[in-house]
């Protein structure tokens, strides 16, 4: 091996940990200096992203509809302005609550405050903004999707959620947990989102083959 390979070899780590050092530092001062700001960012840069893939994955062949919608600029700002804050309120809140608290106890009370009551809030509030950006048009409509539709969903985050948590308390480094969780809600709601799409499709095809079989007759 020439000295010329050998110091490309030595060089190359040294630049990805360089990189990951400078990945560091950029991640640990937006989540800290500007956390909110952060949030909202991130939140609306995902959704916007799980719009586009479901409806490329739903409707991303001929005649099965557009990917760009009207939805993507109001899932945009649902993310940005009802689910980060929203969200970010809760988080510091309940660090505030448990500050300097690290027993058993403490922890068992905080997970119970979060699986009984911040993720069905932060669930109906996502089921009514999503009856709105669907095109609910009264109070009604928007309880009804949320009293016919939380309990399945809470049933699902109740399982889910925490051996996400697991896995990224365990295994994923402080710094990437954000990022990781946001990788995660990324996955969950493009396959949510898509198959909600692809349901409407069917009802609308079903519906539009009941409409033309009298005809036929």
């Amino acid at each position: 091996m020439s000295a010329q390979t050998a110091n490309s070899t030595m060089a190359a780590p040294s630049t990805l940990a360089k990189n990951d050092a400078v990945l560091r530092h950029g991640l640990k001062e937006l989540l800290v200096l500007r956390p909110l700001r952060t949030k909202m960012m991130t939140s609306a840069s995902i959704l916007t992203l799980t719009e586009l893939l479901s409806s490329y994955l739903a409707y991303g062949r001929p005649g099965y509809g557009p990917v760009v919608t009207s939805r993507v600029p109001k899932m945009a700002f649902y993310g940005g302005f009802i689910s980060a804050p929203l969200s970010h309120f809760f988080l510091t809140t309940l660090q505030k609550m448990f500050q300097g608290r690290t027993g058993r106890g403490a922890k068992l009370l905080q997970a119970l405050l979060m699986y009984s009551l911040v993720l069905p809030i932060q669930n109906a509030v996502y089921l009514a903004s999503m009856a709105v950006i669907s095109g609910a048009n009264t109070v009604e409509q928007v309880r009804t999707v949320v009293r016919t539709k939380l309990l399945p969903m809470m049933k699902v985050t109740w399982a889910v959620s925490p051996v996400v948590t697991a896995v990224a308390e365990n295994v994923v480094p402080p710094l990437y947990r954000p990022l990781f969780m946001s990788l995660f809600s990324l996955c969950i709601g493009t396959f949510f989102n898509t198959m909600a799409k692809k349901q409407r499709v069917a009802a609308a095809r079903k519906a539009e083959e009941l409409e033309k079989s009298p005809k036929d007759e």
